[in-house]
């Protein structure tokens, strides 16, 4: 997926649709088409913000993406097919594969290599996703607790029961 000439398309895409808006608006704002001339105005606005966003979040999925198969080399494309069932562990493709990225990264620092670095990525999302639906809490905080944790953070952990000392 390229990412790359979405936002002119964006910056097209609203101009059709603001000479649409302004043409049918013109066109029913009569004293008995002001109603139709307003919902149609809504519903271009409404659709001028929903292609934005789904062209935004192609974006970012294409920047994770890149970012995924960087820290993960060879082992991309099996961490790419993990991210597409990020869904059963609540979660959306691009927000599996930053966090697994992250915990990638700090594997990688830690000197593993290769498909150790792609199954302790997956474990530790997978880990996080079961701490959050233990202990009620969102996915997404219990990653940023078990990245603070494994920084040297002990206190984020310890409301999910992990203590951690020096010994």
């Amino acid at each position: 997926m390229d990412a790359s000439g979405y936002s002119k398309e964006l910056a097209h895409v609203k101009r059709e649709t603001s000479a649409l808006k302004k043409f049918f608006g013109t066109a029913l704002s009569t004293a008995t088409g002001f109603l139709a001339a307003n919902v149609i105005g809504k519903g271009f606005d409404l659709l001028q913000n929903n292609i934005g966003s789904t062209i935004n979040a192609a974006s970012d999925l294409n920047e994770t993406v890149s970012k995924t198969k960087a820290i993960f080399g060879d082992s991309a494309d099996a961490m790419l097919d993990w991210g597409d069932a990020a869904f059963k562990i609540g979660l959306s493709k691009t927000q599996a594969l930053d966090a697994a990225s992250v915990f990638g990264g700090m594997a990688k620092a830690a000197g593993l290599a290769g498909g150790e670095v792609n199954k302790f990525a997956t474990n530790i999302v997978g880990a996080a996703a079961d701490l959050g639906s233990f202990f009620n809490v969102p996915v997404e905080q219990a990653l940023d607790d078990l990245r603070s944790g494994l920084a040297g953070e002990a206190e984020p952990l310890r409301k999910y029961n992990i203590f951690l000392n020096e010994a």
